[in-house]
């Protein structure tokens, strides 16, 4: 497990780094009109993302989100283009680092990553457990799906290898104090009950009537879980009834937590939790917390002795990865230099001049990629959102109407339109709309979690209460695949930069997350990464 554990720490260009990328790169080179190449999206610097390539690609990580998730949003395609285009221009130029500094990945150097995979399977039957892992990440089967699977892990093991030769480990910039160590050790683990509130408001304002509406019930449920702090499937009762995040449906547990995890109000707030005690309602920037403690880990405990062993190596990797994402940006500086790239594809480009600030190319290139896939709805989503940051409100509203109208059974397209109106000010038409998404969202929980937060925000708890109700529901008919949960190993393009040791558990979502723990979002080789 723990040669798994250092695979793709060196992925680059998370979203942030990605519209930097862009803003850079192409700066210069979409002043001039280029024509375009049937075949080709990109050409970077001599290496060409071809059009085939682009949609396999697009294809394969379509497949590994519907894998991860269970279902798949029309309104994820357009994020799965851009993390693919992105992830593939990563590739090409890694490659082309890899060649510059000589360094290469032998056969067997693959074959031995292929087989730690397998090893890794918890199932009798290792070759068919590994036919079924090509599947679940989207390869495909037999030997063109092993290839596609050998490619990335030739791109995973590259990265590695030019990490490690620019920016040695056991190097003096990357090493850890022992303070450092004992902020990331584990000590304690929680329940919470989250309940949300207004997210424009900052906390030193007053707090305005729909936050006062939440912060008495968040002490109401307070009070029903301290008559009893000791009962801990009470405290996951109200979880399930109340809590408005992911945990919800599972009781609240958000996990192991430590001082360096965490954002300084939250730890604020738990540091001094004993086992069996609940802390009254407070606030940080994510919301209003109400939060358990299960139990505690200090010097000695399996839990804390375990990541001690363990937390310094993931630390020493977690400032090389920084360093080396600030050297790969570097790199696409130099691209832009050499003044060798350009882009063809209409949806890239309008990507392109939205994060440059120029709306009326993105709308124009918007408009073109819209024309070339007349039946997507999807497109007139992103014109309503360009068109409303250029203050055209009419036609904005349009576009969003226009979407509704040509998927009118998906709930996505008709809570954009909602949030439109809501940014309007038409906070009744916006409610009629996000009740349309409402009642079309019947599999989707992810539509009610977001909705239950908006009319907790406006102080509507009976919404809110119907909502967190079909949220529920929505879990409950999502059957989980036990196949694909006992098989949910380390795929290629997964972050497993600061996995927790077997036994162990780190929180997922819930506790808001400091800002250092937000890491650069690493290089997912041929697009086929975890989301």
């Amino acid at each position: 497990m723990g040669e798994l554990l250092k695979k793709r720490w060196f992925q680059v260009v998370g979203t942030i780094l990605l519209l930097s990328a862009f803003s850079i790169a192409y700066y210069k080179f979409m002043d001039r009109e280029i024509p375009e190449p049937k075949n080709i999206v990109a050409d970077l610097c001599g290496e060409k993302i071809t059009r085939l390539e682009y949609q396999t690609h697009i294809r394969r990580r379509t497949q590994r989100v519907y894998q991860k998730d269970g279902m798949l949003r029309g309104s994820d395609q357009f994020s799965i283009r851009l993390y693919v285009f992105r992830a593939l221009s990563n590739d090409k130029l890694l490659n082309r680092l890899g060649n510059e500094l000589k360094i290469e990945v032998t056969p067997k150097e693959i074959d031995e990553r292929i087989k730690l995979i397998k090893d890794q399977l918890e199932h009798p039957d290792k070759e068919y457990a590994f036919s079924l892992f090509l599947e679940m990440g989207g390869y495909g089967s037999g030997t063109e799906g092993l290839a596609q699977l050998r490619e990335d892990l030739r791109l995973e093991i590259l990265e590695q290898k030019i990490a490690n030769a620019k920016f040695p480990i056991d190097g003096p910039e990357f090493e850890i104090t022992d303070s450092e160590v004992r902020d990331f050790i584990p000590t304690k683990r929680l329940q919470q009950i989250y309940f949300a509130v207004d997210p424009s408001r900052e906390l030193s304002q007053d707090i305005n009537e729909a936050s006062a509406k939440m912060m008495d019930r968040a002490q109401e449920v307070y009070e029903q879980a301290a008559a009893d702090p000791a009962n801990e499937e009470l405290f996951g009762k109200l979880a399930v009834q109340y809590s408005m995040e992911p945990q919800a449906a599972a009781r609240g547990y958000i996990g192991w937590v430590s001082k360096g995890i965490v954002t300084a109000k939250f730890w604020e707030n738990v540091k001094d939790l004993e086992p069996n005690q609940v802390s009254r309602p407070f606030i940080t920037e994510a919301g209003v917390h109400l939060v358990r403690c299960v139990e505690t880990a200090g010097p000695g405990d399996k839990v804390y002795e375990t990541y001690k062993d363990v937390i310094r190596v993931r630390l020493q990797f977690k400032k090389q990865k920084s360093r080396f994402a600030s050297w790969f940006l570097e790199q696409i500086t130099k691209m832009h230099d050499e003044n060798c790239v350009s882009i063809y594809d209409d949806f890239l480009l309008a990507i392109k001049y939205e994060a440059e600030g120029d709306i009326a190319k993105a709308i124009e290139h918007l408009r073109r990629a819209a024309g070339q896939e007349s039946q997507n709805p999807y497109f007139q989503v992103q014109l309503g959102k360009l068109l409303a940051r250029q203050n055209n409100r009419e036609d904005a509203l349009m576009a969003y109407r226009k979407a509704t109208e040509m998927a009118p059974r998906d709930p996505y397209v008709f809570f954009e339109l909602g949030s439109a109106y809501m940014e309007y000010g038409d906070v009744e038409k916006a409610i009629r709309e996000y009740r349309k998404s409402s009642d079309l969202a019947r599999l989707d929980p992810e539509i009610h979690n977001r909705l239950e937060k908006i009319y907790s925000s406006m102080g509507l708890l009976a919404e809110t209460d119907e909502e967190h109700s079909r949220y529920l529901h929505a879990i409950q008919l999502r059957v989980p695949k036990d196949a694909q949960d006992r098989l949910e190993q380390d795929l290629p393009g997964d972050n497993r930069m600061l996995q927790p040791p077997p036994e162990t558990l780190m929180p997922e979502m819930g506790a808001p997350m400091a800002p250092d723990m937000e890491l650069p979002e690493m290089r997912p080789p041929g697009a086929a990464g975890s989301q």
